[in-house]
Formats: structure tokens, C-alpha cells, sequence
């Protein structure tokens, strides 16, 4: 009974959210609009519709209507095997580099029988993504509140499946995160990559995002500037992720200019160069600098992770705006002049924008907008096969534009470090292990 109630609530406020409150409307290509929904769906004015065929497809018709002041997108789509995670990482992403929509209402219908869907609605209130139920009490239904209230009741006080009390619920591996400070480097604006010095265990490493100086900044745990470490030789054009590696026993660092936001570049560059001593910081020279340019198999794609693994030398990039994130390989050794990004596998997920790998070789993070994705190996296993595994999510608070994540070296745990948005500083966290 009360599952019953739950659907047909929802159903019930799907047509209320959207005859009421949207103003731009998005429906999947293959739908004939007039057929599959009620009247009202197209009867109100709208400021535009336009027709993406899959949730991969949708930025370039998301990004005119961002400019067109568009508050409430609401999406009409047959997308069923499109999860919620995937939209919600989807959607958080393209608000936090847009910072317009208000509200965003997803709604999937079978196209055989428009009754049978279900609707998501997604709340944004800049900078962080909340669920909020009272955007579904906007519409002027007679009595909605009453009607929403009580049927909310009705499911609460169903009958209800005891909870064994003697049931232990797994201890998560890493606790809540923890304020280091603040990045006090003038010139990082946009911290889009971290990684830990392995020189210098106490420190960080981190970069801008595109259009930045060509430049690496040392941090204190703190998140205090300590040196810059400049790369005359290279342009940033959207460096997205950095990694830290021995190789033969000598730390290097591995900076990936791999974004592409809409997938047109024909390659794509890591810079490979040893980590500087950190003796004396106020002159830091780059040192042993090799360039690994590479393409991918299946055409060009936005990528914002790097992983390195420290056992084998490969290198591992995983896409963001897929439906679900993509995982790449690039073999040691790499080649010169060209390599081949190889596809390994799709992630359950998508949206990834940073990732890490701890300098054992033996774990690894991905962060996308919301959520942080964690893998430890238990046997010998690479990471290609590792990364196979289903994840654990671990505790994360979403940062605003926050991109940047890696292990403390001495793996005691992991940071997090967001771009500045707007007034927001760019506050470093860590996420101590248990």
C-alpha cells in the first residue's frame, strides 16, 4: 500500500512540476511530444525545446540555454538506463560551471506507454546539491500540501521490517573530513589537480585549471604556498589532474592537460618531470621533462583523472561527461611520438573530475562532483582489473567546484581541494583514515 501511495504521489506532482514551473523544456528525440504527454505539458509557453538524444549529448544544448537565463529545465527522456547517480553527477557538474538553473526536473517515460515513468527532481542552491522535497509543494494544486503531507504519513507508518539488532554495520575506512586551511596562493584561482610531494611528505602539489599559468604550486598541509615550480616550455590549455610516482626509485611528478569540454582536440599531453629536491624553494627549475602525447582509440573525449600506477608505470585516464565514466590505458613504455589511449573498461558512474592513486600502488580514489569512489586491492591484481570492482563510497561533503583529491603520502589519508568560486575560498580538507 504504501509503495502504491509513494508512486502515485509522485506521479501526481510530476504534472504540477512541470505545467507549472518549468520554463525551458528538453525531450528526447525519439518521443513524439503530443502523443506522449498530457496537454498541458506543451500548452504553456516555453522558452525553447530542444532534442538531445542521449545524456552524453546534452551540453551543447544546455550551455544556450544557461546564457538564455533559464531557471527551471525540465527534461523528457526514455533514457532507462541512465541511473540517478549518473544524472546527478551529470547535472551538478554543468551548474557548477554555469551557476544558472534553480531547479532541474528529470522526467523518463516509456515511449510505449506514456503513463508508465517516474520522475527525479533536483534541487541546485549554489554551491552545494541538495535533495528538497518542498520544490514539489510549488505548484497552486488545491490542497497539495495537505494531500503530500498525509501521504507521506501513510508510507511512514506502513509496516515496517525490524532491523536485527545484532547486525553490525561495516566501519567505513576513512572518518569526516577535517579543515587543514585555506590555499593562500594569489595565483591559484582554480586548483583543478593535487598530488603529494614524495619528496617533501608534508606537502602538496597543485596546479590551475585551463588558462592558468603554466605552473606548479607546493603547498603546506595547511595549504599555505611554500614555492612555484614554472613550465616555460608548455601552454596550460586545460590541465585537469596531476599524479606523483617513483620510477626507479626517484619521485616524478605527472601533470595531464586532457580536458576537452567539447571533445574536439585531435591529442592530448601528461608532462612527465622529476620531482625537485625541495632544498631550496625559492628557485625550483624543471628537470628531466619527457612530454607523452597521446590520442584516444574511440576519437576525442573530456577527461579530468589521472592515475598513475607506481607498480607498472601505466598510466590510467578516465572521462567525465560519458553516461558513465570511461577508464583509458596508456601502456609503459610509452611511445614516442604518439600513443594510444586504449579503452579498459566503464566506471559505474559518471562525471569523474580528479582521482589518485596512494603511492604503494595499493588503493584508489575518484571524486566526481558529489561522491568519492574508493578501491583496495587484495591480491596483485592491476589497477585496470581493480577498478572492475564495485567501490565503496566513502563520506564526502560536495565542495563548490570541488575537482582536486589525493592521498597524504604517508597514506594516512586523503585531501580534497576545490576551486574558487565566486566568494568561496579554496578551503583544503583531509579525510583521515580509521
Amino acid at each position: 500500500m504504501k509503495f502504491f501511495c509513494l508512486f502515485w504521489v509522485c506521479c501526481y506532482w510530476s504534472f504540477a512540476v512541470f505545467g507549472q514551473t518549468a520554463d525551458t523544456l528538453v525531450i528526447a528525440k525519439e518521443l513524439d511530444l503530443q502523443q506522449c504527454l498530457p496537454k498541458f505539458y506543451y500548452q504553456k509557453p516555453l522558452k525553447k525545446i530542444v532534442i538531445p538524444d542521449s545524456i552524453e549529448n546534452l551540453l551543447p544544448y544546455l550551455k544556450p540555454l544557461s546564457k538564455a537565463e533559464t531557471k527551471h529545465l525540465a527534461l523528457v527522456t526514455t533514457w532507462f538506463d541512465t541511473t540517478f547517480t549518473d544524472i546527478e553527477a551529470y547535472f551538478y557538474s554543468f551548474q557548477q560551471e554555469t551557476n544558472t538553473y534553480k531547479a532541474v526536473t528529470f522526467l523518463v517515460v516509456d515511449r510505449e506507454s506514456w503513463w508508465s515513468y517516474y520522475i527525479l527532481i533536483i534541487n541546485y542552491l549554489f554551491p552545494y546539491f541538495i535533495y528538497n522535497t518542498s520544490f514539489l509543494l510549488q505548484s497552486p494544486m488545491k490542497h497539495q500540501k495537505l494531500l503530500f503531507i498525509c501521504c507521506l504519513l501513510l508510507i511512514a507508518c506502513g509496516n515496517q521490517t525490524p532491523t536485527p539488532t545484532n547486525q553490525q554495520i561495516p566501519a567505513l575506512p576513512f572518518g569526516e573530513r577535517q579543515q587543514q586551511g585555506v590555499a593562500s596562493s594569489p595565483a591559484l584561482s582554480e586548483a583543478s589537480g593535487l598530488a603529494p610531494s614524495l619528496q617533501n611528505r608534508q606537502y602538496l602539489w597543485t596546479h590551475n585549471d585551463s588558462g592558468g599559468e603554466a605552473a606548479l604550486f607546493l603547498m603546506g598541509g595547511d595549504g599555505k604556498e611554500l614555492a612555484k615550480l614554472p613550465l616555460p616550455n608548455f601552454q596550460n590549455r586545460d590541465w585537469e589532474d596531476m599524479a606523483t610516482a617513483l620510477h626507479q626509485n626517484t619521485p616524478y611528478l605527472y601533470v595531464a592537460d586532457i580536458g576537452d569540454n567539447n571533445a574536439t582536440y585531435p591529442n592530448y599531453t601528461i608532462i612527465k618531470l622529476k620531482e625537485p629536491t625541495l632544498v631550496n624553494l625559492t628557485s625550483l627549475v624543471a628537470a628531466a621533462v619527457q612530454t607523452i602525447t597521446f590520442q584516444y582509440a574511440d576519437g576525442s573525449r573530456d577527461s579530468e583523472t589521472l592515475l598513475v600506477d607506481p607498480q607498472t608505470q601505466d598510466i590510467y585516464i578516465v572521462s567525465k561527461r560519458d553516461a558513465k565514466s570511461r577508464l583509458y590505458v596508456l601502456r609503459f613504455p610509452y611511445q614516442n611520438p604518439m600513443n594510444t589511449a586504449q579503452f579498459v573498461a566503464e566506471l559505474p558512474f559518471s562525471g569523474a573530475v580528479g582521482g589518485s592513486v596512494s603511492p604503494s600502488g595499493n588503493e584508489v580514489l575518484i571524486k566526481n562532483y558529489g561522491r568519492v569512489y574508493y578501491w583496495k586491492k587484495k591480491a596483485n591484481e592491476t589497477i585496470a582489473t581493480l577498478l572492475q570492482q564495485p567501490p565503496t563510497e566513502l563520506p564526502y561533503l560536495a565542495e563548490p567546484q570541488g575537482e582536486a583529491i589525493a592521498w597524504k603520502a604517508d597514506e594516512s589519508g586523503y585531501f580534497t581541494l576545490s576551486e574558487k568560486v565566486g566568494t568561496n575560498p579554496q578551503v583544503l580538507f583531509f579525510y583521515k583514515r580509521n
